[in-house]
């Protein structure tokens, strides 16, 4: 596998004022129900702290998918057609994804978000495409480690170009 041959897809959704999390929880309850009855592996960096946000944002609003998957997510369990969870930010300590990426040979992983610019929009431009990078590579460990992907170094920045480039036709090509 190269930076070029990677594929992948991916479902964004922000709330631009507080108004808006209710949407944004009910959003992410719902991808969580789908991920667990149809993907293979559910991947996280420390998911149960931000389940436990979401739950905290959730003001009362049922989360069936956000409370299955946080009850799930340090039990492990080994449930038949649902799928295996992997958190890649298990090892003890406080151990950044970006250092777990140069283990496995995963480049170009910002190590910070940027700061707003004047008018918001480059910043929101810049974070998009790095959290884009922070789930591939969280998805490419988890795929490494259940040996379905080997590779010898890939470049997240270029891999996020190569393959979502047309997603991200307003961004600017690489996050400085």
């Amino acid at each position: 596998m190269t930076d070029a041959t990677v594929r992948f897809g991916f479902h964004a959704i922000a709330a631009e004022v507080p108004a808006e999390t209710a949407a944004v929880v009910t959003s992410v309850d719902a991808q969580l129900v789908q991920a667990r009855r149809r993907a293979a592996i559910l991947a996280g960096h420390r998911l149960g702290d931000q389940l436990t946000a979401l739950t905290a944002a959730s003001a009362g609003q049922p989360i069936r998918g956000i409370t299955a998957v946080r009850a799930a997510w340090h039990s492990q369990p080994s449930e038949c057609g649902l799928a295996r969870l992997h958190d890649t930010g298990r090892q003890p300590g406080p151990v950044t994804l970006a250092d777990i990426c140069a283990g496995y040979a995963l480049h170009a992983l910002p190590a910070d978000f940027p700061l707003a610019g004047a008018d918001g929009f480059w910043a929101a431009s810049q974070i998009l495409r790095q959290l884009v990078a922070y789930a591939l590579a969280i998805a490419l460990i988890a795929a490494r480690n259940a040996d379905r992907y080997q590779w010898e170094a890939l470049h997240l920045d270029a891999v996020v170009e190569a393959a979502a480039w047309d997603q991200l036709t307003d961004l600017p090509p690489r996050i400085p």
